[in-house]
């Protein structure tokens, strides 16, 4: 497709519903924007998020074409006339040195003012349109009757019947007549794919937790069913239904062989006691004996003849306490 003047693009911008007081300032922002190619897109506009596209680089935030045929040029000046708004949002193009200039007066640049500023970017306004010369109150008897211009509030779709421009066809052949991108629709799919990969893991996730919890009630009950000191429990919990009460009566006696079980050890523990406490009284008793016969006959030396003594009251009646046998003298 051809790339348009800047008479041209005020033509095209007139003849789609513009102001014709806009003409030489859009016609500039236009040559800024896209070098005058209705082909140009931007495809990582605003730091990759969106894709800008056509003569005036038109974006609806998204990869998508706000709506199709967006490189068509009559459909892209449309969509520029309906996003500039009368001129109160002259701020979307404040990115380019036209657009800038044209907020800060809070209006359209006069011709001279655009003249000045596209030739500093290399380009020439040798074919401007005669009376179009830009700001307030400019004349517009020399210039095309502008299209009819209705737009849908819901879809923000526009309507539409252009006038011919000298150079453009009124239906200029669309690169992509179908309205879509392969960079845009790329852009769906990963989003649509990263959102049903999303909902997946949810599930995944919410049927793993469930298992989770499903694997430790499982583990509950056989600690309930097969620890000792739960069989009454599950006698009980489990005698509800024949299969129960049979695996109720089961755990209890394995519960009462254990306890027997348990009975008879502490019984023979006892008993070793007993039988080691006893001998351990016998031995200390026989010691006793041993140690008492020892003293009586040390004492039955001492009032032997030989020694020529006699035994002491004290000592007669001690000797008597102890059951020592008589009075040796």
């Amino acid at each position: 497709m051809a790339t348009l003047t800047f008479g041209q693009l005020e033509q095209l911008w007139i003849a789609n519903g513009g102001d014709p007081a806009w003409a030489p300032t859009m016609a500039g922002i236009a040559l800024f924007e896209s070098g005058g190619n209705p082909a140009s897109n931007n495809y990582t506009d605003n730091h990759g998020t969106q894709t800008s596209w056509g003569l005036w680089q038109i974006s609806d935030g998204t990869h998508n074409m706000p709506v199709p045929n967006m490189n068509d040029p009559n459909v892209n000046a449309q969509q520029a006339v309906v996003k500039l708004g009368g001129g109160k949002n002259i701020g979307a193009w404040a990115g380019d040195a036209v657009g800038q200039q044209a907020v800060n007066i809070r209006g359209p640049l006069s011709l001279a003012q655009v003249e000045k500023t596209i030739q500093g970017g290399g380009f020439s306004t040798s074919d401007a349109n005669a009376g179009l010369t830009g700001g307030a109150g400019v004349p517009s008897s020399s210039t095309t009757a502008a299209a009819p211009v209705s737009q849908n509030v819901n879809t923000g779709a526009i309507t539409y019947t252009p006038s011919v421009v000298p150079g453009v066809p009124a239906s200029a052949p669309s690169l992509n007549p179908l309205g879509l991108n392969p960079i845009s629709d790329l852009g769906s799919v990963i989003q649509w794919g990263v959102a049903f990969s999303g909902w997946a893991i949810f599930i995944v996730l919410v049927f793993l937790f469930g298992s989770v919890l499903l694997l430790l009630g499982l583990a509950m009950l056989v600690v309930l069913f097969a620890s000792p000191a739960a069989g009454p429990i599950a006698g009980v919990v489990a005698g509800r239904t024949p299969v129960g009460r049979l695996a109720g009566a089961a755990t209890g006696a394995a519960s009462s062989a254990r306890t027997k079980s348990a009975t008879r050890s502490y019984t023979a523990e006892r008993r070793s006691q007993t039988l080691r406490h006893s001998e351990e009284r016998h031995s200390q008793s026989e010691a006793n004996r041993a140690q008492r016969a020892g003293r009586r006959a040390t004492r039955s030396l001492d009032i032997s003849p030989t020694h020529g003594r006699r035994p002491t009251a004290s000592q007669r009646a001690s000797w008597a306490a102890e059951g020592f046998p008589g009075d040796r003298s």
